[in-house]
């Protein structure tokens, strides 16, 4: 499944969002949070699912956030 996300500095701090309302209202109820955490976007990849930036930014790119 393609999973899009997008990412919000808020207040200096980068916080990733799923788009899609129905599967980000489902990863909520497994991560108990409105957000992802990079560590949430690996266990998505590694459980075989696509994960895709959307509305990108100036910001660093996804990788660099799931390589730490």
């Amino acid at each position: 499944m393609k999973i899009e996300i997008y990412r919000k500095q808020i207040y200096g701090k980068t916080l990733f969002y799923i788009k899609d309302p129905e599967i980000a209202d489902l990863v909520s109820t497994l991560t108990c949070a409105k957000t992802v955490r990079p560590e949430d976007l690996k266990a998505l990849i590694r459980l075989g699912h696509e994960v895709i930036e959307v509305l990108s930014t100036d910001e660093p790119k996804l990788t660099e956030f799931l390589n730490n």
